[in-house]
């Protein structure tokens, strides 16, 4: 979205923490925009999903309602057609979020991390 960005974030161990990560990417980030006009605004809406939210259905259905946002603001007709949406998973530069088999390969990786 041009004036705000959706993160879903998935930790692979029982001590990741969303509400650490978020202010340090926040500030490390801040660091890099500093030069530029774009800061993370103050009171950012952070929300940790609940167990019933985690689940793989359920977090798939987030990041598709994530994915499908330009198309709802009439940015792009298609959602692969929105530039800046990305999956990054760490060591796996190839992981084409768009590839028909992303799902798949996601939850591979997933399962060998945890």
């Amino acid at each position: 979205m041009p004036d705000h960005a959706h993160l879903l974030i998935m930790g692979t161990t029982p001590n990741c923490d969303q509400q650490l990560f978020l202010p340090w990417l926040r500030k490390h980030s801040n660091l890099l925009l500093k030069t530029s006009s774009h800061i993370w605004q103050k009171q950012a809406y952070d929300h940790v999903l609940r167990p019933y939210e985690s689940d793989r259905y359920a977090f798939e259905t987030l990041a598709k309602y994530i994915r499908e946002n330009p198309v709802r603001a009439d940015l792009v007709r298609e959602p692969q057609d929105w530039k800046y949406t990305h999956s990054v998973v760490p060591g796996y530069p190839e992981l084409d979020f768009w590839a028909e088999d992303y799902w798949l390969r996601y939850w591979r990786i997933v399962a060998a991390a945890t």
